[in-house]
C-alpha cells in the first residue's frame, strides 16, 4: 500500500478507506444552492494568498464561490474552533470565518466586513437561509441583501459572548431569477471598539410546495434542479429531509456512491417523526464521509415526550468522521428512537464513534464498527424505558461500549475483539457498563474486556478469548457491586492479566462454565462477593480461585492440572463433590474458614493446603497419590478431619503442624503412606497438637515416627486408634517423640507388626507418657532415647580434702521422672573421674536407682577440680560435678603437705585459714577459732574474731565450757544489750512489762506537775532552779550507762536511754508500759508538750479561780496569790518560758541521739541504746524526725538572741521587762544574753556526750568543754546575786570532776558513788549559798500556811498575838547614802543580798538602801508598779518612805 492509502491523524498512521471502495480523489457534490458553505475552499484561497487585492483600503478575496471585502482595520483568519469562553466552542462546518480588529487603525475607527455569493436558485421556490453569528460583543449592524437590495437589517443587540443561529424563510416571491446575488455585511461603527466575530455555517435550503414519503438523493443528484424522484434525484440528505413527511413514515433512500460535503454532514432529522436513511443498493452500500473534519450527524430532538423521532439508519457506511475536539461520526440527544441496522463505521478518530443519549431506545443490528479511537457506541440514559439492543454486532477495536444508567441493555450474538495492529493500552475499559439497571448478554464473544458497575448482569453462552495483556481493567470480565450470573461460558488465551473474571463487591453466581488456559495469574478473583459456583471446569490454569473477604460454595468443581485451586484470605467457603487432580503449588488459606466434602485430592505435586491462621473441615474426602503432603499449618490453625481417606501419598509429611496449631482426626483411614521426612502422617512443631480417635494406620512409613513425630512442646493423643505394620527406618515404629518438652497419651487402640531400628512401638525422649488400656504385641517396644542423671551429692562447690563423699544417682526422663521400666545394656558402665584420671566404675542399676558407697577425695588445698560422671551407653548423657578444694577453715592451717587443715593451738585464734594469732586483750582463746570475751566484753563471731567489744556493765560473761559469751538474766542481742521477749529497758536495766505501769505513769505526771509549778512559782530574778536543772541534767547525759531514774524525774530529763539494773540508783522500773525504744523516743520528744499541756491546764485553772473570785478565798492560796491581773499574766509567761528553757537540753538529747551510730563489728548501733541498730524503716523514720525537728534546736536560741538584741538598750522600760525579763532579770545588764550561752552550752555537752562512751575525742572534749565553761563563769559571773554565781561555780566545778571519772572505764565500778557525791556535795552547797533565799521563801509560802492550819486548830476567829494585821508585813526602804532620808527612784533596779542584808542598788556602785523591818521576813528583790503606788515584792508590799 503507497503513503496515499494512508492519512495522518494526531501523529498517529491510519488507513484511508476511501482507496479500497475506488472513490480516490472523488469531489463532494457541488450541485447545490449555497456553494462552498462551509468556507472550505474559502479557506483554500484565502491560506494560498491568490486572488487577493487591496484597494481603496479594502481588502479583496475572491474563491471560486465566494468574494470577501473588509476593511484595513479588521484582519480574518480561519478556525475549527472557537477561542474565547463561549458555551459551546465547536464550529459546524469545515471552518468558521474569525474576525477581529487589525489594529492598524486607531481605536473606533470602524471597519466593515462583507461576503457574498451568487446562488443557485430555483423560480418561485421558497427557501430557508441560515447560518451562525457568534460574537465577543453583538455592537455592530448587519445587513442581508439580495440582489443589491437589503432584505433584511440586523440591529445591535449587545449581547456579550453570543453564539446566534440566524434563520430567514424566503418567499418564492422575493427570489424571481434563476441566479441571485447574495450578500452579507457587517458594519461597526465608529468610537465602538471591534469585537471578535465569527462566521459559520452558511446554507441555503429549498423548501418543497410539498413533502412525500420517500425521497431520493444520490450523488449524480441535484438540490438546484431536483425534485427527489428516482429519476430527479437530490445530491444532498440535508435537502431531502426538507421534503418528506414530518409525522409519516417516509424514506430517504441514497443511490450507491460517496457522498460528503456539508450537505450530507451534521444531518438533522429533529424535525422528522419517522424517517429511514437507507442504500438503494444493500450491495453496493452508499458511503457518508466526514472527511475528518465534519460529523454526519448531529441533532438533538425536541419532539414531545409522547412522539419521539424514530430514525433508522441502514445499509450505510460512515467513514473518516471529525477528528478534532468532541468530534465524532453520530451525535443525537433527545426523545429519539434510533436504528442503525446492516451499517459499517470505519476510520473514526474523534471522541467518539456514536454519541447518543437520553434516548427511548436504540437498536444496533449487523453493524460493524473498526478502526477507530475512541468508544465505538457511548451513550447516556436518562428515561427509564430506555433500552439498548446490540445484535449480530461486530466490534473490531479495542473501545467498543460506554454505556451509563441505561435500564436495560441486551447483547446477543455479537463479537467484541480489536485489531492486532493498533494501541490496546488505552487506559479505560473496552466495554463500560455503569447504573446498567439490567444486562442481558448471550451468545456473545469477548476478545477484549467487559466492566460492569453497579448492575445486574445475566450473561450466557460467553466466549472469552484472546484478551491482549497490556489491557487496562486486567481482567476480561470486570464487576464492581454488581449482581452477576455466568452460565455456558468458557474462558481461554486471556493473555497475561491478572484475572480472566475479577468481581469486588455484589454476588456472584458462575455455572457451567469452563476456564482452560486462560494464562492469566487467576482465573476468578473475588474481594467482598457472595460466591455460587456450580460445575465449574478449571483445566492448566494458574490459580483457579484467587479469593478475599467473601463467602460462598463450590458445587461439583474440576480442577485438572491447575497450579493451585485456590489463595483464601478471610474468607468462608464450602466445597463439595469436586475433583481435584494435579497441583504445582499450595492452596494457601489465610485467616479464612474452608469446608471441603465428599472431594478427591489427586496427583499434588506439591502441599495441597497450607494453612495460615485458618480453620479447614474435612468430611468423607479422599486424598490419593499425592506427592508432597497435603496439610501445612503456619499460626494458630485449626484442622478437623472425619471418615477422610489417606492412600498411596507419598513425600512430606501429609499433615505437618507448626507453631499453635491443633487438629482432631476422627474416624480417618491412612493406608500406603511414605513420607520422606519425620513422621511419616503427622508431624508436628512448636505448640501444636493433634487428637486421633478410632482412626486406622496401616502400612504408612516415615524416617522417624512412621505414623506420627512429635517436636518441641507438641502434644499428641491417641484414642482408640489402630496401628499396624507401620514403619520408621530410624526411630519409632508408631510415634517418635524427639523432644524434651512433648508429651504423648495414649487411650485404648491396638498396635501390632510395627518396625524402627528403636522403638518397634514408641521413640520418646526425656518425657514419660501416659499409656492407657492399649494392647500392644510382644514385639512393640518402648525405648527412651535419652536418659538424664539426677545427682544427689553433698559435693558442694568447695570441698574439703581428705573428706568422705556420697553420690546418689536417679536415672530420669527429661521430665524429671524416674525411668523405671527402662533396661539398660548390661555390658555398659558407669566411670568416675576426677578430671582426666578414672577414680572407678560400677554397673547400672536394676532399677532406676543407684546409691554409692562413701568415697575419699583428696587435692591439694584451693586448687579447683571437675568429677566426671560418663558411660560407654550411648543413651545415656555424661554428668560433670565442679568444685573447688576449700582452703583452711578460719581457726585451722595446711600441714606441709598442703593438703590437710590443722586447728590454732591454745591461746591462739585462727583469722584467714593460713595462720594463727595470738590472742587479743579481754578475751580468753582456747584454740582454732575458740575464743570468748572476758567479763564485760563482746564478740562479733560474724566478723573479726580478733575485735573485741566492751557491752554495757553487768550484762556480758564469760563461758569457757561453750566457748561463747552468755548474756545476763533477760538480756540478748548484740553487746547482749537487748532484751528478749516481753522485757524492755527504759533505761533501768531488762524488765518485764505487761501493761501500762500506773505508779510510773502517776509519778511521771506528778513529778511533771511539780517541776511546772516550781517554774512558775520560782523568781525570775533566781538562778536556783535553773542552776540546779541544768546540773542534774548534765550528769545525766555525761554518764556512761548509769540510769538513775529518781534524779531523771525531779531534773525532767526523762530519757529513752539504756542503762544498768545493778546500780543503787536504778532501783525505780522507769518504763510506762510495754513499750520499746522508739516509743520512748517520741515519748520524749513530746515532753515539753505534755510540759506545757499541764501549764496550760494550770493557767486555765488559775485564771478561772481569778475571774470567780474563788481563789482568794483559798485560805491557803489567797496568801501567795497577787492581786494584779498583770502580774499574773507576768508570772505565767515566765512559767512558759522557763518551761521551754529548762526542757531544751532533754529535747537536744533526744532529738540529737538518732544521728550518732558506732560501728560494731558487723552491726551499726545505736551510741545511746546499743540494742537498737541504725537501719529499718523505723530508724529512718526517726531520722527524718530528727532532721525536721533540727530547725527547732538551731532556731529557739537565735530567737531569743534577737529579741533580746534589739531590745538591748531598753531592759529598764517596764513593758520590756514584763515581757523579757525572765531571760536576764537574773544576770548583770551587760550579760542580758546569757540564757543563750546556756543554750548553746547544753547543746555542745548533748552533742559531745552522744559520741561513742570509748571514745578519746568524747573524753577529751567533754574535759576540755568542762574546764572551759568554768573558766568563763569565774571571768564573767553573769549573775546578779553572790549566791548564784557561786552555786555556779560549784555545780561547774562538780561537773568537770564528773567528766573526768564518769567518762572514764577505770572508774565504771564507781561511777555510782562518784555520782551520789556530787549530788550531795551540791544539795550543802545549795543550802549553804541559798539558805537566806530558802528560809525566805519558806516563811514567805510555807509557813503562813502552817500557821492557818494552826491557827485553825487552837483558836478561833483571832488574830496574832500584838494584833498586828497585815501592816507588820510591810517594809519601808530607806536612801542611805548621804544619811538622809529620801524617796526611792522607781527607775532605779534593785536586789537582795542576804550576806549584807541590805537591798542593795544594781546601777550605783557603793550606794546601799536600809532595810527596816517589824519581823524577821526578808526579801530579795522587788518591782515597782505605778498603777499600786507600791513596790510588789512576791506578793508582798514595801511600802514608799514617807517625807
Amino acid at each position: 500500500m503507497n503513503n496515499s492509502d494512508n492519512i495522518k491523524i494526531n501523529d498517529d498512521i491510519v488507513r484511508n478507506d476511501f482507496v479500497d471502495i475506488g472513490n480516490n480523489n472523488i469531489a463532494c457534490n457541488q450541485e447545490i444552492m449555497s456553494k462552498d458553505w462551509g468556507f472550505q475552499k474559502l479557506y483554500q484561497t484565502f491560506k494560498s494568498g491568490k486572488n487577493e487585492t487591496n484597494q481603496y483600503n479594502m481588502t479583496f478575496i475572491q474563491s471560486e464561490d465566494w468574494l470577501l471585502i473588509y476593511s484595513d482595520g479588521l484582519s480574518i483568519s480561519f478556525v475549527t474552533d472557537l477561542k474565547e469562553s463561549f458555551f459551546s466552542t465547536e464550529v459546524v462546518g469545515y471552518y468558521a470565518i474569525r474576525i477581529q480588529d487589525s489594529g492598524v487603525n486607531s481605536l473606533g475607527a470602524g471597519g466593515m466586513f462583507t461576503f457574498n455569493q451568487t446562488l443557485n436558485t430555483y423560480y418561485k421556490a421558497a427557501y430557508i437561509l441560515t447560518f451562525t453569528i457568534s460574537t465577543t460583543m453583538a455592537n455592530f449592524e448587519m445587513d442581508l441583501n439580495f440582489n443589491g437590495v437589503q432584505y433584511k437589517e440586523i440591529s445591535p443587540s449587545q449581547n456579550t459572548f453570543d453564539r446566534t443561529p440566524y434563520e430567514f424563510y424566503i418567499e418564492p416571491t422575493d427570489l424571481t431569477t434563476p441566479t441571485t446575488s447574495f450578500e452579507l455585511s457587517i458594519t461597526y461603527f465608529p468610537q465602538e471598539s471591534i469585537p471578535i466575530v465569527y462566521v459559520e455555517n452558511f446554507r441555503l435550503i429549498r423548501v418543497p410546495e410539498e413533502q412525500t414519503e420517500v425521497v431520493y438523493v444520490s450523488n449524480q443528484g441535484s438540490d438546484i434542479t431536483g425534485l427527489g424522484t428516482m429519476d430527479q434525484p437530490f445530491s444532498s440528505i440535508q435537502q431531502a429531509i426538507q421534503f418528506v413527511l414530518v409525522y409519516s413514515s417516509t424514506q430517504i433512500i441514497l443511490a450507491p456512491g460517496f457522498y460528503c460535503g456539508m450537505g450530507n454532514s451534521y444531518i438533522d432529522a429533529s424535525s422528522v417523526g419517522n424517517l429511514q436513511i437507507i442504500s438503494q443498493d444493500k450491495s453496493n452500500k452508499s458511503i457518508i464521509s466526514g472527511e475528518g473534519q465534519l460529523v454526519q450527524v448531529e441533532f438533538i430532538s425536541v419532539m414531545e415526550i409522547g412522539d419521539a423521532n424514530n430514525i433508522t439508519f441502514e445499509s450505510l457506511v460512515f467513514v473518516n468522521s471529525s477528528t478534532r475536539i468532541g468530534g465524532q461520526s453520530i451525535g443525537i440527544d433527545g426523545n429519539c428512537s434510533l436504528r442503525f441496522i446492516g451499517c459499517e463505521f470505519k476510520d473514526h478518530f474523534g471522541d467518539s464513534v456514536i454519541s447518543i443519549n437520553y434516548l427511548q431506545y436504540a437498536i444496533f443490528y449487523n453493524t460493524t464498527f473498526q478502526r477507530h479511537r475512541q468508544y465505538a457506541i457511548r451513550s447516556i440514559g436518562v428515561f427509564s424505558e430506555y433500552s439498548l439492543l446490540i445484535e449480530n454486532c461486530i466490534f473490531n477495536c479495542i473501545n467498543s461500549l460506554n454505556l451509563l444508567n441505561i435500564p436495560e441493555v441486551l447483547i446477543n450474538n455479537s463479537t467484541f475483539t480489536y485489531d492486532p495492529n493498533e494501541n490496546t493500552d488505552t487506559g479505560q475499559c473496552p466495554i463500560l457498563l455503569d447504573m446498567v439497571k439490567g444486562l442481558d448478554i448471550q451468545y456473545t464473544t469477548i476478545s477484549t474486556a467487559i466492566c460492569v458497575y453497579r448492575t445486574v448482569v445475566s450473561a450466557a453462552f460467553l466466549s472469552f478469548h484472546s484478551q491482549p495483556s497490556n489491557i487496562f481493567t486486567q481482567s476480561s470480565f470486570l464487576a464492581l457491586n454488581t449482581i452477576t450470573t455466568i452460565t455456558d461460558s468458557y474462558f481461554t488465551h486471556n493473555g497475561n492479566v491478572s484475572s480472566s473474571l475479577s468481581a469486588f463487591e455484589g454476588s456472584l453466581e458462575i455455572k457451567d462454565t469452563i476456564f482452560n488456559k486462560t494464562f492469566s495469574f487467576s482465573s476468578i478473583q473475588v474481594e467482598g462477593v457472595q460466591i455460587n459456583f456450580r460445575n465449574l471446569t478449571f483445566i492448566f490454569e494458574s490459580n483457579a480461585l484467587l479469593c478475599s473477604s467473601s463467602d460462598g460454595n463450590l458445587h461439583e468443581i474440576n480442577v485438572v492440572d491447575t497450579d493451585s485451586l485456590m489463595i483464601l484470605t478471610k474468607s468462608t467457603l464450602t466445597i463439595l463433590d469436586s475433583t481435584f487432580h494435579g497441583n504445582v503449588n499450595p492452596n494457601e488459606i489465610v485467616k479464612s474458614t474452608l469446608t471441603t466434602i465428599n472431594c478427591v485430592f489427586l496427583s499434588g505435586l506439591f502441599t495441597y493446603f497450607e494453612i495460615i491462621t485458618s480453620t479447614y473441615h474435612d468430611y468423607n474426602s479422599r486424598f490419593q497419590q499425592n506427592f508432597h503432603g497435603i496439610f501445612s499449618t503456619d499460626g494458630p490453625t485449626n484442622i478437623t478431619l472425619t471418615s477422610s481417606i489417606f492412600s498411596y501419598n507419598s513425600g512430606n509429611s501429609l499433615i505437618v503442624l507448626n507453631e499453635l496449631a491443633m487438629a482432631i482426626i476422627n474416624n480417618c483411614t491412612f493406608n500406603q503412606n511414605y513420607g520422606s521426612d519425620v513422621g511419616g502422617i503427622i508431624q508436628m512443631q512448636g505448640l501444636s497438637s493433634v487428637n486421633v480417635t478410632s482412626s486406622l494406620f496401616f502400612n504408612n512409613s516415615g524416617i522417624s515416627g512412621g505414623v506420627a513425630y512429635v517436636g518441641p512442646s507438641a502434644s499428641l493423643y491417641l484414642n482408640n486408634v489402630t496401628a499396624a505394620n507401620n514403619q520408621a527406618y530410624k526411630n519409632g515404629g508408631v510415634v517418635c517423640l524427639d523432644s524434651s518438652s512433648g508429651s504423648i497419651t495414649i487411650n485404648g487402640g491396638y498396635f501390632f507388626n510395627n518396625m524402627a531400628q528403636l522403638g518397634s512401638f514408641i521413640y520418646y525422649y526425656g518425657n514419660s507418657m501416659n499409656i492407657h488400656n492399649s494392647s500392644y504385641g510382644t514385639d512393640q517396644t518402648i525405648v527412651l532415647g535419652q536418659v538424664f542423671m539426677e545427682v544427689n551429692t553433698d559435693i558442694l562447690s568447695v570441698v574439703e580434702s581428705g573428706g568422705y563423699y556420697q553420690i546418689n544417682i536417679t536415672f530420669v526422663n527429661n521430665k524429671k521422672h524416674p525411668v523405671s521400666d527402662y533396661r539398660f545394656d548390661k555390658t555398659k558402665k558407669l566411670f568416675f573421674s576426677l578430671g582426666s584420671v578414672v577414680m572407678f566404675s560400677t554397673d547400672f542399676p536394676k532399677d532406676a536407682y543407684l546409691v554409692m558407697t562413701p568415697f575419699q577425695l583428696i587435692g591439694t588445698i584451693g586448687s579447683k577440680q571437675t568429677l566426671y560422671i560418663s558411660s560407654d551407653a550411648s543413651t545415656v548423657t555424661s554428668y560433670k560435678i565442679q568444685f573447688a578444694f576449700q582452703s583452711c577453715n578460719i581457726g585451722y592451717y595446711p600441714n606441709e603437705q598442703n593438703t590437710l587443715c590443722i586447728p590454732c593451738p591454745y591461746s591462739t585464734v585462727g583469722t584467714d585459714g593460713s595462720t594463727c594469732e595470738l590472742c587479743p586483750q579481754n578475751a580468753e582463746c582456747f584454740g582454732a577459732t575458740n575464743i570468748v570475751g572476758l567479763d564485760g566484753y563482746w564478740i562479733d563471731y560474724n566478723n573479726s574474731l580478733t575485735d573485741v567489744y566492751q557491752c554495757p556493765s553487768g550484762v556480758c560473761f564469760l563461758n569457757s565450757t561453750a566457748y561463747n559469751t552468755s548474756c545476763a538474766e533477760f538480756s540478748t542481742g548484740v553487746l547482749c544489750a537487748g532484751c528478749i521477749e516481753g522485757y524492755y529497758n527504759c533505761g533501768s536495766g531488762c524488765k518485764k512489762e505487761t501493761s501500762i505501769n500506773k505508779l510510773v505513769l502517776t509519778t511521771k505526771i506528778i513529778t511533771f506537775i511539780v517541776l511546772v509549778v516550781a517554774q512558775q512559782l520560782s523568781s525570775d530574778n533566781s538562778g536556783l532552779v535553773t542552776i540546779a536543772l541544768y546540773f542534774l541534767q548534765t550528769l545525766v547525759v555525761i554518764s556512761s550507762g548509769i540510769k538513775f531514774s529518781i534524779l531523771n524525774l525531779f531534773s525532767g530529763a526523762t530519757s529513752s536511754h539504756a542503762g544498768k539494773s545493778d546500780g543503787i540508783l536504778s532501783f525505780l522500773n522507769d518504763c510506762i508500759g510495754p513499750y520499746g525504744f522508739y516509743w520512748n523516743h517520741y515519748f520524749v520528744i513530746l515532753q515539753p508538750v505534755f510540759l506545757l499541756l499541764i501549764l496550760a491546764f494550770i493557767i486555765l485553772l488559775e485564771f478561772s479561780l481569778r475571774k470567780t473570785k474563788i481563789i482568794f478565798k483559798i485560805p491557803l492560796v489567797k496568801n501567795i496569790i497577787e492581786t494584779s491581773d498583770k502580774e499574773f499574766r507576768n508570772r505565767q509567761f515566765s512559767a512558759f518560758v522557763k518551761v521551754c528553757m529548762n526542757s531544751y537540753g532533754p529535747f537536744a538529747t533526744e532529738v540529737l541521739l538518732i544521728l550518732f551510730c558506732n560501728q560494731v563489728g558487723s552491726y551499726y548501733l545505736l551510741n545511746a541504746n546499743p540494742e537498737v541498730q541504725c537501719s529499718g524503716d523505723q530508724f529512718y523514720k526517726a531520722k527524718t524526725v530528727t532532721c525536721a525537728l533540727l530547725v527547732t534546736l538551731a532556731i529557739f536560741p537565735i530567737i531569743i538572741f534577737v529579741l533580746l538584741y534589739r531590745h538591748r538598750h531598753h531592759l529598764n522600760d517596764k513593758d520590756v521587762e514584763r515581757k523579757l525579763g525572765v531571760f536576764y532579770s537574773k544576770y548583770v545588764p551587760k550579760l542580758y544574753f546569757w540564757d543563750v550561752t546556756l543554750l548553746l552550752k547544753r547543746l555542745s555537752i548533748v552533742t559531745i556526750s552522744l559520741l561513742p562512751f570509748d571514745s578519746r575525742f568524747r573524753s577529751i572534749s567533754l574535759v576540755t568543754l568542762g574546764l572551759i565553761f568554768l573558766f568563763i563563769h569565774l571571768k564573767f559571773q553573769p549573775f546578779i546575786s553572790d549566791q548564784d554565781n557561786n552555786l555556779e561555780t560549784v555545780s561547774l566545778v562538780l561537773l568537770f570532776i564528773s567528766c573526768i571519772y564518769l567518762d572514764n572505764g577505770l572508774y565504771e565500778d564507781t561511777e555510782q558513788y562518784i555520782l551520789i557525791l556530787c549530788i550531795v556535795v551540791f544539795l550543802v552547797a545549795a543550802i549553804k549559798f541559798q539558805s537566806k533565799y530558802l528560809v525566805n521563801e519558806f516563811n514567805k509560802s510555807v509557813l503562813p500556811i502552817i500557821k492557818t492550819i494552826w491557827n485553825k486548830i487552837f483558836t478561833t476567829n483571832s488574830i496574832d498575838g500584838d494584833g498586828d494585821n497585815d501592816e507588820n508585813n510591810e517594809y519601808k526602804v530607806v536612801y542611805n547614802t548621804y544619811g538622809d532620808e529620801e524617796e526611792i527612784n522607781k527607775d532605779q533596779q534593785f536586789s537582795y543580798d542576804s550576806m549584807r542584808n541590805i537591798v542593795k542598788e544594781v546601777d550605783k556602785k557603793g550606794t546601799f538602801y536600809n532595810f527596816e523591818k517589824k519581823d524577821q521576813s526578808q526579801v530579795s528583790s522587788y518591782s515597782y508598779d505605778d498603777d499600786d503606788d507600791i513596790i510588789d515584792v512576791f506578793g508582798n508590799s514595801i511600802s514608799k518612805r514617807k517625807n
